[in-house]
């Protein structure tokens, strides 16, 4: 398999997704309320709830915290709004350059990204249904939202012992609950959050009003290398709410066309299994790549001719086996060719061999954009513009931490691959999804190697030879694949069956569009 370039940002939707949640949720540790053993999970959770206030929950009908986040060398502001009895959320954060907000306004989950990208899903996945659960404290209301909850057993960690129950709300993923078998206390919660394992550690509670609440936590996503800390500062009770205060925002997109254009064409270079156009930022010529499995990426070496220095440090969640960190900005504004403008993006700073930076999957949400590798040429049409009358082959298409996603099979194994011109191989299938079909068995792999290199470094992978893929008009024997085997980072991710690179893309010309959840394919040759 040809080297894979990927790109991620750390600070991205893994690592908000828990906003509100992180922000105020349940203590970790208190004053021992007994010893006793309850046999069921139902009396394990009346337990817990008549230790952290009882009846005074009950009462409970809103909530307002504020505090500060602690993520990626970066210290800022968060804040969260609950409806309890309902469901409705909102939160924000900012920190430093990057500012993201989310929410459910009753029938729809809606994020607001770093550049002003508004993913929206209606209804809600079952990630954010089990979300939406959690914030509700649906556990002690069942009536909020159901669930099946069972008791796992004990476990022990430092020297505590844990109650620990798996709790999977109707239409929502599983989560694990421990619950400090001395205290009754809920200490943590134990989940995959857009497709990582992630830990959430719950401390320094207080009483508010009859009932306690955490003040601070831990978010700790092992698969994406991440921490964050959140300390809150105020906690209010009961506070009046209005449906305006969930309602989902209307983005402020920073796109444009010269001369408010429908339609922009940009030839490209195709080098490598890559594309490249040329930027423009603050006078300085670049040579950019278009990963639309990744975010805005400016090399450091550009950003040192720009005088760009960039705020906090954080690890990378892209491929490879090793450790690279990259730090955070906001260029004001920067011109693909000369025709096409985006204003105030944030980019990550981190170092880059191929090009002077990356344009991410953020400029999928101003345009529709067409890829037409035959051609060489990008086209940029404006979504009220767009007609999909000679497009190709429709595919529904599901947008995940602002990144494409559309379902393929590969040896009769169907799954949701990311559309990733960032990577020049084939098909690279992840860890996960690798295991759960007994895949490196099934597909004959080859011993452990290596699939190239990541931004991280060596990618861990096995290789395979000759299955049938199947994606939309693609239809076909791929002579070689990758089963990845790393267990950190975008390849560990459990959401995503596999990543699709330039190696078949390039046979098609590819169409993404969403604004109306939608890629279209058709053979490059037509």
């Amino acid at each position: 398999m040809k080297r894979l370039t990927r790109i991620a940002v750390l600070l991205g939707a893994a690592v908000f997704s828990n906003l509100a949640h992180a922000a105020a949720i349940l203590p970790a540790s208190g004053v021992s309320v007994g010893v006793s053993q309850p046999r069921t999970a139902e009396a394990l959770l009346a337990q817990s709830k008549a230790a952290m206030g009882g009846a005074a929950w009950d009462d409970v009908r809103s909530l307002r915290m504020q505090g500060i986040i602690e993520v990626g060398g970066l210290t800022g502001s968060i804040g969260s709004l609950r409806d309890l009895a309902d469901g409705r959320w909102s939160g924000s954060a900012e920190v430093g350059p990057i500012k993201q907000s989310s929410g459910f306004d009753g029938k729809a989950t809606w994020r607001m990204g770093d550049n002003n990208e508004l993913t929206l899903h209606k209804p809600p996945t079952a990630s954010d249904v089990t979300d939406i659960y959690q914030k509700a404290y649906a556990w002690w209301y069942p009536k909020r939202w159901p669930a099946k909850i069972e008791r796992v057993g004990r476990e022990t960690s430092q020297g505590t012992v844990f109650d620990v129950l798996r709790i999977t709300p109707q239409g929502g993923v599983s989560f694990d609950m421990w619950i400090n078998a001395r205290t009754h206390f809920i200490d943590r919660f134990v989940e995959v959050v857009q497709g990582a394992a992630t830990t959430v550690l719950l401390g320094d509670y207080r009483d508010v009003r009859g009932v306690e609440l955490a003040f601070r936590t831990q978010t700790i996503n092992r698969t994406a290398r991440s921490r964050q800390v959140t300390q809150i500062k105020t906690a209010s009770i009961n506070v009046p709410v209005h449906p305006g205060d969930f309602a989902t925002p209307r983005p402020d997109r920073d796109g444009s066309a010269a001369g408010n254009a429908d339609k922009v064409t940009l030839p490209f270079q195709f080098a490598n299994g890559y594309i490249y156009v040329p930027v423009t930022i603050d006078g300085h010529r670049l040579r950019f790549m278009l990963d639309t499995g990744g975010p805005n990426v400016l090399s450091t070496r550009a950003a040192r001719a720009l005088g760009i220095v960039g705020k906090g440090s954080a690890a990378s969640a892209g491929l490879g086996v090793g450790h690279a960190s990259q730090s955070y900005t906001r260029v004001k504004s920067l011109t693909l060719g000369s025709r096409v403008t985006l204003g105030d993006q944030l980019f990550a700073i981190q170092p880059m061999q191929d090009a002077d930076g990356a344009i991410g999957s953020g400029l999928l949400y101003d345009f529709v954009v067409r890829i037409d590798y035959a051609a060489r040429e990008l086209v940029l049409v404006r979504p009220g513009a767009f007609s999909a009358a000679a497009a190709g082959t429709p595919l529904p298409l599901q947008v995940r931490g602002q990144k494409p996603f559309v379902q393929a099979s590969i040896g009769g194994v169907p799954g949701w691959f990311l559309v990733d011109t960032g990577a020049n191989g084939l098909v690279m299938l992840n860890t996960p999804f690798s295991r759960k079909h007994d895949l490196y068995a099934r597909f004959h792999a080859d011993p452990p190697s290596s699939a190239g290199h990541g931004y991280n470094g060596r990618v861990a992978a096995r290789e395979a030879h000759g299955q049938r893929f199947d994606f939309g008009p693609f239809r076909g024997q791929l002579p070689e694949f990758a089963l990845s085997t790393e267990t950190t980072g975008m390849a560990a991710m459990e959401h995503m069956a596999g990543i699709i690179g330039s190696g078949v893309l390039k046979h098609l010309t590819v169409t993404i569009n969403y604004a109306n959840g939608t890629i279209y394919l058709k053979p490059a040759s037509t």
